[in-house]
């Protein structure tokens, strides 16, 4: 049986179609070139598990560009990586025609549900209640 080959997917936005790339590098050279036609000049904010942030135009939790490994189905095999990232930015960078420099992005924070903590309360020997 033959192995499945990885491939990088990217999407540009909610509305774009899955693209399959060999590399990140790839990828984000693809989305550099987009900028550049457009004379925009982008800026990669944060990124998580299956996408990027990238300012203008792809930006909050709905309109990002969709980057992630998968299979020739397009569905996700592997989260992308710090390295995978540098790879994209770097290829974004050539792509838009800027010089590379060292980016600040951070890894978007997962969602912490909290849950509300119920407070006991007792009934001392004189009927008043009291908090534990």
């Amino acid at each position: 049986m033959a192995k499945k080959v990885e491939r990088i997917w990217m999407r540009m936005g909610d509305q774009g179609e899955y693209e399959a790339f060999d590399s990140p590098w790839d990828a984000g050279n693809e989305i550099g070139m987009f900028y550049a036609e457009h004379d925009q000049m982008p800026d990669v904010k944060k990124y998580g598990r299956y996408g990027v942030e990238v300012d203008p135009g792809f930006l909050g939790p709905y309109n990002y560009v969709s980057l992630f490994w998968g299979d020739d189905d397009a569905q996700p095999t592997n989260d992308t990586t710090s390295n995978d990232i540098k790879q994209f930015i770097s290829g974004l960078s050539e792509g838009a025609g800027l010089p590379l420099v060292k980016p600040r992005i951070k890894k978007a924070k997962k969602k912490v549900v909290k849950r509300a903590r119920a407070k006991k309360t007792t009934v001392g020997i004189s009927g008043q209640r009291g908090l534990l």
